[in-house]
């Protein structure tokens, strides 16, 4: 979770300090029980995340107050929720460059056959 946010930050982004009390969505991002707290996130075509993973969206586990606000010029989202927060991030131009795929939720907490989890191809 940090990681993502980190990453956005450290590259020249920015955050939203408070999605409560800063963002205005129905949308639960954190709850008490974070083991059984879960939303929908959707896909954007042509972007590593979908390639790898091959689904346009799926529930994921949440448990975050904060979230990406200005993307850094550096990174691309590449999966968002309803409510419109960034939930995923990849490089913009990625050739030349390591590895970097970040994402908001917490794959090792949802079953391994969803396709954002364990399941990537």
């Amino acid at each position: 979770m940090r990681g993502h946010q980190i990453l956005n930050v450290f590259l020249g982004g920015n955050l939203i300090i408070d999605i409560p009390k800063d963002f205005d969505t129905l949308i639960k991002h954190q709850c008490d029980d974070y083991m059984h707290c879960f939303h929908r996130v959707v896909v954007k075509k042509n972007t590593l995340l979908s390639k790898m993973c091959h689904c346009d969206s799926s529930s994921v586990t949440t448990n975050h107050h904060q979230a990406v606000e200005q993307l850094s010029p550096l990174l691309v989202s590449n999966a968002n929720t309803g409510d419109n927060l960034i939930e995923g991030i990849e490089w913009r131009h990625p050739e030349g460059k390591s590895f970097l795929l970040g994402v908001q939720w917490h794959p090792e907490r949802m079953d391994k056959i969803n396709p954002l989890s364990g399941y990537c191809k």
